[in-house]
């Protein structure tokens, strides 16, 4: 379960089923629950969503990993700033970003092509 799973994908409807379908997978190897499941799926609903607002040149890269107990997702690179932007764009009035609500942890860092986002997923 260490290799990640990489997704490289042009602008278009693929992301959101695909990486749906993906995380569920490692959910499912991560013996997440069903409600843990269901996080997961509105993350990669709302990732889907906004990310391309913060894509590099019309392209998204997530590699999706799992360790025991633990989704990771890596989102980059995305453009200068752009994680905080995305976190910020799942934002609802009652809730925050769904990013940060739902997810165990979430963490930006900088790296030489580009800023990245990881969200991870943890079964508790």
């Amino acid at each position: 379960m260490n290799s990640p799973t990489v997704l490289d994908v042009p602008r278009g409807p693929l992301l959101g089923p695909v990486l749906g379908r993906v995380v569920r997978f490692y959910c499912a190897r991560a013996e997440m629950d069903i409600d843990q499941l269901s996080d997961a799926v509105l993350v990669t609903d709302a990732l889907a969503a906004r990310v391309w607002d913060h894509a590099i040149e019309g392209r998204v890269r997530i590699a999706v990993s799992a360790t025991a107990g633990r989704v990771t997702l890596d989102i980059g690179p995305l453009a200068e700033g752009g994680p905080g932007r995305l976190l910020e764009a799942t934002t609802m009035s009652s809730l925050g970003s769904i990013l940060t609500t739902l997810a165990d942890a979430t963490s930006l860092s900088h790296r030489p092509e580009g800023d990245h986002l990881q969200i991870e997923l943890a079964r508790t």
